[in-house]
């Protein structure tokens, strides 16, 4: 008689290998899809996150531009709804979906302007962007997101002259677009320009 396995013993032997090895695929896969996951959310926060600082640290730069007597020839921020400048308060708050900041450059020794607004590019898709002095509208996202919800409130330094910190408070959410990842950023930012 030859020494060796039966029949039975390599089928349950092979059968126990394939179950061990089926459960490591799944967990595998399972733990990879995750992880892609995970990397969505935080790619999508981070991109809204930068987003957000970049509009707070104009909102803090803007100065506007002042006449020798004081008043301004420029404000330092101004709200804009439907491409209309928003001319009136409501409940103390002015309201739009655009903004442009003015601030006094030193190097340039001039006023620079920045408008951040949702417009449409050369695809007619709708995308957050910045133009500078009123140029090209350059996109704040990048390739693969999208933006929604954009909208800002202000005490604007033209519309509530009586008070001492006019502010922006800003609110969006960005879109990774294949995951469907959101991450919803509201903030409120004081200008160091009193009146």
């Amino acid at each position: 008689m030859t020494k060796g396995f039966t029949l039975i013993e390599v089928l349950i032997a092979s059968s126990i290998f394939v179950g061990v090895l089926m459960i490591g695929t799944i967990s595998f896969s399972s733990t990879s899809t995750k992880s892609e996951e995970v990397k969505h959310i935080q790619t999508t926060a981070q991109t809204a996150r930068l987003i957000a600082e970049a509009i707070s640290r104009d909102v803090r730069a803007s100065t506007g531009e002042k006449a020798p007597d004081g008043t301004y020839l420029q404000y330092p921020f101004t709200l804009f709804s439907n491409n209309q400048k928003v001319t009136s308060l409501v409940l103390g708050v002015a309201s739009g979906d655009a903004l442009e900041i003015a601030r006094y450059d030193p190097t340039t020794q001039a006023i620079v302007t920045k408008k951040y607004a949702v417009t449409l590019n050369g695809n007619g898709e709708e995308i957050f962007s910045v133009s500078k002095n009123g140029g090209v509208a350059e996109s704040l996202l990048p390739t693969g997101y999208s933006i929604q919800g954009v909208y800002f409130w202000a005490v604007t330094h033209e519309l509530a002259a009586d008070r001492f910190y006019p502010f922006v408070k800003f609110s969006f959410a960005v879109v990774h677009n294949e995951s469907g990842t959101s991450q919803r950023i509201s903030s409120a930012v004081a200008t160091r320009e009193l009146f």
